[in-house]
Protein backbone atom coordinates (compact mmCIF):
# COMPACT_ATOMS: atom_id res chain seq x y z
CA UNK A 1 0.00 0.00 0.00
CA UNK A 2 1.25 3.39 -0.51
CA UNK A 3 2.20 5.86 1.95
CA UNK A 4 1.75 8.63 -0.34
CA UNK A 5 -0.93 11.40 0.98
CA UNK A 6 -3.73 11.92 -0.52
CA UNK A 7 -3.65 15.98 -1.29
CA UNK A 8 -7.10 17.93 -0.94
CA UNK A 9 -7.77 21.09 -1.38
CA UNK A 10 -11.00 23.25 -0.85
CA UNK A 11 -11.65 26.27 -2.56
CA UNK A 12 -13.60 28.63 -0.04
CA UNK A 13 -14.88 31.58 -1.79
CA UNK A 14 -15.27 33.83 1.37
CA UNK A 15 -12.82 33.41 3.98
CA UNK A 16 -15.83 33.99 6.81
CA UNK A 17 -16.53 31.00 9.22
CA UNK A 18 -20.32 30.19 8.67
CA UNK A 19 -22.50 27.06 7.83
CA UNK A 20 -20.41 25.40 4.95
CA UNK A 21 -17.51 26.46 6.45
CA UNK A 22 -17.88 24.90 9.65
CA UNK A 23 -18.69 21.82 7.76
CA UNK A 24 -15.85 21.72 5.61
CA UNK A 25 -13.49 22.36 9.11
CA UNK A 26 -15.65 19.47 10.63
CA UNK A 27 -15.19 17.05 8.04
CA UNK A 28 -11.32 18.21 7.75
CA UNK A 29 -10.85 17.78 12.12
CA UNK A 30 -12.10 13.97 11.40
CA UNK A 31 -9.81 13.40 8.25
CA UNK A 32 -6.50 11.16 9.16
CA UNK A 33 -3.98 13.86 8.47
CA UNK A 34 -1.38 10.66 8.27
CA UNK A 35 -3.28 9.74 5.81
CA UNK A 36 -4.69 13.39 3.42
CA UNK A 37 -2.59 16.43 3.39
CA UNK A 38 -5.38 19.43 3.03
CA UNK A 39 -5.01 22.73 2.05
CA UNK A 40 -7.85 25.89 1.38
CA UNK A 41 -8.05 28.65 -0.56
CA UNK A 42 -9.65 31.51 -0.05
CA UNK A 43 -10.23 35.07 -1.23
CA UNK A 44 -8.15 36.62 1.26
CA UNK A 45 -7.46 37.11 4.97
CA UNK A 46 -10.28 36.93 8.01
CA UNK A 47 -11.83 34.28 10.35
CA UNK A 48 -11.38 31.35 8.20
CA UNK A 49 -7.77 31.51 7.65
CA UNK A 50 -7.56 32.01 11.40
CA UNK A 51 -9.29 28.96 12.34
CA UNK A 52 -7.13 27.23 9.88
CA UNK A 53 -4.29 28.30 10.80
CA UNK A 54 -5.05 26.62 14.41
CA UNK A 55 -5.42 23.61 12.45
CA UNK A 56 -2.17 23.85 10.87
CA UNK A 57 -3.89 23.29 7.66
CA UNK A 58 -2.25 25.70 4.97
CA UNK A 59 -4.18 27.94 3.20
CA UNK A 60 -3.85 30.03 -0.23
CA UNK A 61 -5.08 33.47 -1.37
CA UNK A 62 -6.88 33.94 -4.73
CA UNK A 63 -7.49 37.77 -4.30
CA UNK A 64 -10.34 37.56 -7.81
CA UNK A 65 -12.35 35.01 -6.01
CA UNK A 66 -15.49 37.10 -5.45
CA UNK A 67 -19.29 36.87 -5.02
CA UNK A 68 -21.54 37.85 -6.70
CA UNK A 69 -20.25 36.97 -10.22
CA UNK A 70 -18.70 38.78 -12.44
CA UNK A 71 -17.14 37.98 -15.60
CA UNK A 72 -13.59 39.83 -15.65
CA UNK A 73 -12.68 38.70 -12.01
CA UNK A 74 -14.03 35.61 -12.70
CA UNK A 75 -11.32 34.80 -15.28
CA UNK A 76 -8.55 36.07 -13.36
CA UNK A 77 -9.41 34.08 -10.59
CA UNK A 78 -9.39 30.99 -13.06
CA UNK A 79 -5.79 31.93 -13.45
CA UNK A 80 -5.31 32.51 -10.12
CA UNK A 81 -6.63 29.15 -8.83
CA UNK A 82 -5.13 27.08 -12.08
CA UNK A 83 -1.44 28.43 -10.72
CA UNK A 84 -2.00 27.64 -7.47
CA UNK A 85 -3.38 23.98 -8.53
CA UNK A 86 -0.20 23.76 -10.27
CA UNK A 87 1.81 23.83 -6.93
CA UNK A 88 -0.45 22.10 -4.99
CA UNK A 89 -0.96 19.46 -7.70
CA UNK A 90 -4.02 18.38 -5.94
CA UNK A 91 -5.19 14.46 -6.00
CA UNK A 92 -8.82 15.65 -4.94
CA UNK A 93 -10.68 19.29 -5.41
CA UNK A 94 -13.41 20.77 -3.74
CA UNK A 95 -15.05 23.64 -3.57
CA UNK A 96 -17.64 26.13 -2.08
CA UNK A 97 -18.20 28.64 -4.90
CA UNK A 98 -20.71 30.98 -5.93
CA UNK A 99 -19.60 30.05 -9.67
CA UNK A 100 -18.23 26.35 -9.31
CA UNK A 101 -17.25 26.15 -13.40
CA UNK A 102 -14.26 28.61 -12.34
CA UNK A 103 -13.04 25.18 -10.47
CA UNK A 104 -13.36 23.17 -13.29
CA UNK A 105 -12.25 25.34 -15.95
CA UNK A 106 -8.86 26.19 -13.04
CA UNK A 107 -8.15 22.56 -13.14
CA UNK A 108 -8.72 21.52 -16.90
CA UNK A 109 -6.53 24.53 -18.51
Amino acid sequence: MSTEKIRVSHVQCLPMVAGAQRTMLQIFDLLNRDRYELSVICQGPGPLPEELAHRNIPIRFAPSLVRPMNSIRDWKAVGELEKLFLKISPRLSTAILQNPALLDVALHI
